[in-house]
Formats: structure tokens, C-alpha cells, sequence
């Protein structure tokens, strides 16, 4: 009876430890409780408006999709496992779980990296090499096959490594926490990993910056030459070598905003790149100066184009945004390795800016709200066809 009482005693205690910890996790908690309560019903909104309302698919709207579907699974399955594993902080038992739920947290946050990589890239090549071939959906589908496949090799090991790890806590008790098992506790295996995975965000981070810094240069330098070419010819000066600029920068042109609109498929870029490239000097100057409609239509290639580009800048933005407190927060970990105060204070916040990229996998939707009308439009459609079944 004295055995039965002593249990019951440790195990009180115990799950008063365990509670103390959950209310200085507190604000952390909530934060990815709305978190999840804004992203999961944004991203499944992106996923009904691009899958089932937008039917023409372009290689823009297959990486936006692929996105969307990692950002749900973020919401609704690595956020959650973050909030129990907050509210069992020393009372995590299951090994097998610790070791699935936090090894699909890497591939997830992979995943979104990686996809949002080749869709910057994708971008970047459209903008920069208009007149060379582009990526085709089949490629496309297949690029995104094989960022999954990478994003399960580097994955992979966080399975392994993963584990309960025991704590020893007052009045001789022991927490049991799911972190790097105690198996690899003191070996380098842990500290590589993390290091690589950190290692892969900073590289990710920097390929944004390089991308969009390159886009950047080649928009202001066709602000620049249209501004320049306006300025010197005019509308009514047409001399020879002035036309022979118009033509081949005017076909050029036409071809990148063919190439960026997000409603031209590759069929279609692929025949009207070929008219446009049979097409003739004179046929090029008349089109321009005679036909209000196809100027009116380049004109709206054009707004679509940079439209996509400020899309894929937006969502890039808030990637590194999101990631910088991230890496900050483990970096300050590695070297600050043993000497670190664990306080009220650092338990509800460094829980908070070491989660910070969560954000990334949320604010997409708001992104395509804010700056794309016809996913406006669609979400309306949507949310129409719903209040009239209910």
C-alpha cells in the first residue's frame, strides 16, 4: 500500500512538472494555435481555386498548388504535433511517434523550400532568357517528383536520430522529452545533421536574394531602354536603324510577356513564339503603330507577367523573412552551446522565434488575396456556391 501511494505521489508530481513547463509555453501555444487556425482554411481555399475553378495549368500554378498542398500539411499536421509536443514536454512517451512526427516536420519544411526554389528559378528563367526554351508542365511535375525525393533523403536521417530523450528533474524524477534520442546524445551525428539542415534554409535564403536581385537588374534595365528608346525616336521617327532596334527588342519583348503571362500554357507559347519569330520588320512596326487591340493585349501580357513576378518576389520575401529569427535562434544555440539560461523568459520566447518560418506556410494565401484579382474572383465564386448549397 506504502508502493501503491509513493507511485501515485511520483506521478502527481511528475505531471505538476509537466504542467508548469505548458504554462511558460504558453504564448508559443497560442501562437500556433492561430497559426493553424488562419493557414489551414487559407491554403485549402488556394488549393479549391487552383485545382478546381483555374483549369488551364501553367508550370507557375502547378509550383503555387504543390506549395499550397505542403503549406495544409504544415498547418494541419506538423503545427499540431508542435502544440502536444509543448504540452508534453516531460511526459512524451512514445518513441515511434516522436520519430515519425518530427522527421515529417523536416520533410515538410524541405519541401516548401525546395518547391519555392523552383519556382524562383522557373521564374527567374522566363524573365531573364525569354527566347530560350522553358520548363513544360511534364518537366515541371517531374522537377516537383524529384524535390520530394531529395527533401525524404535529408528527411530520412531525423527518423533516426529522433527519439526520447530523459531528463532528470527534482525530487528524483525523470522527464521524458522528444528530442535527439539519448543514443546519439553525445555523438557528432546530431550536430552534423542540424548543421545541414541549417546549412541548406541559408542556402535557400541566399539563392532568393541572388534570383530576385537578378530579375530586379534585367526589370530596371528594361524600364530603362523603353524609357531611353521613347525619349529618342518617339512615335512618328522611324528611321532605318531606329525600326531595326523596334524589331528585334519589340519581338523580344512580346516573347517575354508571352513567355510570363500565367494564362498562356506551353502549346500555346510555343506557336505564337514561332509566329512571332517568322514574323516581319514591317509587319512588327504596323502592328504596333496601327492596332489599339493588340497593343491593348501586349499591354495586358505584360501586367500579367509582372503580376507572376510580384507574386513569386512576395512569397520569397516572406520566406527569408520568416526564416532569418530561425537561423538566428540556432546559431546563437551552437555557439552559445552550454552556456545558455533556461528561464520563464526564453522558454516563451525562443519557442516563438525558433518557429518563426511557420509563418512562411501561412501568409501565402494573403499574398494571392492581396495581389492576384482573378484569385479573388474565384474565391467569391467559391464562397458563393457554397452559401447557396448551405
Amino acid at each position: 500500500m506504502h508502493g501503491n501511494l509513493s507511485d501515485s505521489v511520483l506521478s502527481v508530481t511528475l505531471e505538476d512538472l509537466n504542467d508548469a513547463e505548458t504554462i511558460q509555453r504558453l504564448a508559443p501555444i497560442i501562437y500556433l494555435s492561430v497559426l493553424t487556425l488562419v493557414g489551414t482554411p487559407g491554403n485549402l481555399l488556394v488549393i479549391a481555386v487552383y485545382t478546381w475553378t483555374i483549369k488551364r495549368r501553367t508550370t507557375h500554378r502547378l509550383f503555387i498548388t504543390a506549395l499550397a498542398v505542403t503549406d495544409f500539411l504544415v498547418c494541419t499536421v506538423a503545427v499540431p504535433f508542435e502544440i502536444i509536443q509543448m504540452t508534453h514536454q516531460l511526459t512524451f512517451y512514445s518513441e515511434w511517434a516522436c520519430k515519425i512526427f518530427r522527421s515529417i516536420n523536416v520533410l515538410l519544411a524541405l519541401l516548401s523550400s525546395f518547391i519555392l526554389i523552383a519556382l524562383s528559378a522557373d521564374r527567374t528563367r522566363r524573365v531573364i532568357q525569354p527566347l530560350k526554351l522553358q520548363m513544360t508542365i511534364r518537366q515541371a511535375i517531374w522537377c516537383i517528383f524529384l524535390i520530394a525525393l531529395i527533401a525524404f533523403v535529408f528527411a530520412f536521417p531525423e527518423a533516426v536520430i529522433s527519439g526520447i530523450s530523459l531528463e532528470k528533474l527534482e525530487n528524483n524524477l525523470t522527464g521524458y522529452d522528444c528530442s535527439f534520442s539519448d543514443r546519439y546524445k553525445d555523438q557528432a551525428y546530431t550536430t552534423v545533421y542540424s548543421s545541414t539542415l541549417l546549412a541548406i534554409y541559408i542556402g535557400c535564403i541566399f539563392a532568393l536574394i541572388i534570383m530576385y536581385s537578378i530579375i530586379g537588374r534585367q526589370v530596371l534595365s528594361h524600364v530603362h531602354f523603353r524609357s531611353t528608346f521613347i525619349r529618342q525616336n518617339g512615335t512618328d521617327n522611324h528611321s532605318t536603324a531606329s525600326t531595326n532596334k523596334l524589331d528585334r527588342n519589340e519581338i523580344k519583348l512580346s516573347l517575354e510577356e508571352t513567355c510570363d503571362s500565367i494564362d498562356m500554357d506551353e502549346d500555346e507559347f510555343r506557336s505564337k513564339q514561332l509566329s512571332e519569330l517568322k514574323s516581319s520588320r514591317e509587319n512588327t512596326i504596323k502592328r504596333h503603330a496601327k492596332s489599339p487591340d493588340k497593343r491593348h493585349g501586349a499591354m495586358r501580357q505584360e501586367n500579367s507577367s509582372k503580376k507572376v513576378t510580384k507574386i513569386a518576389f512576395a512569397i520569397s520575401f516572406c520566406f527569408i523573412l520568416s526564416y532569418v529569427p530561425y537561423v538566428a535562434v540556432k546559431l546563437n544555440a551552437s555557439i552559445a552551446s552550454g552556456h545558455f539560461t533556461s528561464n520563464a523568459t526564453t522558454k516563451a520566447i525562443f519557442p516563438i522565434l525558433g518557429r518563426t518560418f511557420i509563418i512562411n506556410n501561412i501568409v501565402n494565401p494573403i499574398i494571392y488575396g492581396f495581389l492576384d484579382q482573378k484569385f479573388r474572383q474565384k474565391c467569391k465564386i467559391i464562397f458563393r456556391h457554397l452559401t447557396c448549397r448551405t
